[in-house]
């Protein structure tokens, strides 16, 4: 039996999160998604970007682009041939809400990873997918996960 691991959400808040049914669900979205997944990565920390680069080359994705820079994430988001997205909320105190916008008009599915965890979110993105820094890579690719299956949910 895979053990449960509690974060929490929001003060006052616990999610548990049964690591045996992320593993499974991930574990079946790569079963799915057999081709590698071309991803952007827009982050301003060059070691996150880096550690994300390498975490989600363990679980099958190859990271193609890294913007670190906001005009550098938006040509990315309108121009890159990209499979999905991670995204930090803001770059060097720049929002990126921008780069989510012009992602979303080309149906590439995406998520934030942000130390303000989804409360950090305006209200017109409230329950997008986000992933709460810092992360362990169990929560990366639960995060994938969901970010991938919300692209299937709409073909």
């Amino acid at each position: 039996m895979y053990p449960s691991k509690m974060n929490q959400t929001a003060p006052g808040v616990l999610l548990y999160v049964n690591l045996g049914l992320v593993r499974g669900c991930a574990e079946k979205l790569r079963c799915v998604e057999a081709d590698l997944m071309q991803v952007l990565v827009v982050e301003d920390e060059a070691l996150v970007a880096m550690l994300l680069k390498d975490m989600l080359a363990e679980i099958g994705h190859d990271v193609v682009i890294t913007a670190g820079r906001l005009k550098d994430a938006l040509a990315a988001a309108d121009q890159a041939d990209i499979d999905f997205a991670v995204i930090d909320l803001n770059l060097r105190g720049e929002p990126t809400f921008e780069v989510g916008d012009r992602l979303k008009a080309r149906g590439i599915p995406f998520f934030f990873a942000t130390g303000y965890g989804p409360g950090g979110l305006p209200p017109e993105w409230a329950g997008h997918n986000t992933l709460q820094k810092p992360f362990q890579p169990i929560e990366l690719e639960a995060a994938v996960a969901a970010c991938l299956a919300s692209r299937s949910n709409r073909d």
